[in-house]
């Protein structure tokens, strides 16, 4: 028998999965499928579950689609959170357990377009007095509220203070130890006690 170079053989056509292969084994030469070498590689294409932990260490994990996104399924859960990107918006998608086609709450979204962040849902510090909103460098321009209650500030715990500011911001300021029974449109209400 002749020796021929692997780089002089013939191109293959596609691999059907049925084809035999040399392989090295425990220090025994082996015959493989393709199909069985296929089985335990991630396909290019096609959907299929994936165990174990899988690490990235490129400096990006790319995705490009219509509405390209990451589905968490949490094993024994209520819900999964499906977090996409759709039409310019980022969305955090509350759905069903075990990956349910209805959006359950929409609790974060992100308007690219518009720079606007919106949620239904409370925002508050985890642990009470210890994160600001804002600095005093990187201060927010206007607050659009309702309704504003004022509990053990320092700025404010001089109830003189805040009446001798009162003509200076224009408005009218209540400042109390009680909540007012009956605010009008615009009042901003201080608590001191």
């Amino acid at each position: 028998m002749v020796d021929v170079k692997i780089s002089a053989l013939p191109n293959a056509a596609a691999l059907a999965g049925t084809e035999v292969l040399p392989a090295f084994q425990a220090g025994n030469t082996v015959k493989v499928l393709v199909s069985a070498i296929r089985a335990g590689l991630v396909q290019n294409t096609g959907d299929e579950d994936v165990g174990g932990i899988k690490t990235f260490t490129g400096s990006q994990v790319r995705m490009s689609s219509a509405s390209p996104g990451w589905w968490m399924n949490e094993v024994g859960g209520n819900f999964s959170l499906y977090v996409v990107l759709d039409a310019d918006n980022l969305q955090f998608q509350v759905r069903p357990v075990g990956f349910g086609n209805s959006i359950v709450d929409m609790p974060f979204r992100i308007e690219l377009g518009n720079k606007v962040i919106t949620t239904d849902y409370l925002v508050r510090p985890r642990t009470t007095l210890k994160d600001d909103l804002g600095s005093g460098t990187f201060r927010y321009r206007d607050a659009f509220v309702r309704s504003i209650n004022v509990n053990e500030s320092v700025a404010f715990a001089n109830a003189t203070a805040v009446r001798n500011t009162k003509a200076n911001l224009g408005l009218p300021i209540t400042v109390s130890t009680t909540a007012p029974t009956s605010p009008a449109e615009g009042d901003i209400w201080i608590d001191i006690s």
